[in-house]
């Protein structure tokens, strides 16, 4: 993977069409995605929580991310798998009380193959909390992510 050339700035439109009161149908360019609420919430169950997309988008980004990165260390990952748990405040969203940030805390695990050194792994880690549009964000907003790298060398 070669190193990335962007623009300083680039927009990420997405839009949602709303049929109901709680789906969202979202497009993005010529990809689709519904997002639903479950019957306890009203909703139909259509698709998956905005929370959890909002950790997927942890996950995928992580992913993307930490590839780029090995890519320009000139290590490869193999058999990668990331889960990420939100611990999320609900007393914003029950009108209770104004809480910053609503996820105080996540937990993600990363699971790889890879024949890297210790020290190679330990300069990607560091750059991915920076690099990682996702994780920054989140860091940004007072949540600590809370990482768990299990390496294993390839087989």
């Amino acid at each position: 993977m070669a190193q990335v050339r962007m623009p300083q700035f680039v927009n990420i439109p997405v839009t949602a069409q709303c049929p109901n009161p709680t789906r969202s149908d979202i497009t993005a360019g010529s990809h689709t995605m519904v997002i639903d609420e479950p019957p306890s919430r009203h909703g139909n169950d259509d698709g998956m929580l905005p929370l959890q997309a909002l950790m997927a988008a942890l996950a995928s980004c992580t992913h993307v991310v930490a590839n780029q990165i090995a890519s320009e260390l000139g290590i490869a990952f193999r058999d990668s798998h990331i889960a990420v748990t939100g611990k999320f405040d609900t007393r914003s969203f029950t009108g209770i009380s104004p809480v910053d940030p609503p996820f105080p805390e996540i937990d993600m695990t990363v699971t790889v193959a890879t024949d890297a050194t210790d020290a190679q792994i330990e300069d990607l880690k560091a750059q991915l909390r920076w690099r990682c549009p996702v994780a920054a964000t989140f860091s940004g907003a007072g949540t600590v992510i809370n990482e768990v790298w299990e390496v294993t060398s390839p087989e």
